[in-house]
């Protein structure tokens, strides 16, 4: 069974995020997801965000140096309060 997805500085941009959000939606085994370094903007932060929404096995998102505003990151601790909610 597979619980990494490390596609660190890969050039996935938005839409291999929407592809990898996709993706997480159905899966229930991967626990680390190492995104870092691929020009994901917003629109593809927002599409990671709607899967983490779904996804309650992700533990640990290394989602830095890609073309995110502060404004769209502001909302992955939303997210975070969301899921452990869900968990209580």
């Amino acid at each position: 069974t597979i619980n990494t997805i490390n596609l660190d500085t890969n050039q996935i941009e938005d839409q291999g995020a929407s592809y990898l959000s996709n993706t997480l939606m159905n899966n229930q085994t991967i626990t680390n997801l190492y995104i870092w370094g691929n020009q994901i903007s917003d629109q593809g932060a927002c599409h990671l965000a709607d899967a983490l929404k779904v996804n309650e096995t992700i533990l640990v998102l290394k989602i830095g140096l890609n073309q995110i505003s502060s404004r769209t990151m502001n909302g992955f601790p939303d997210i975070v309060k969301i899921r452990m909610k869900l968990r209580k």
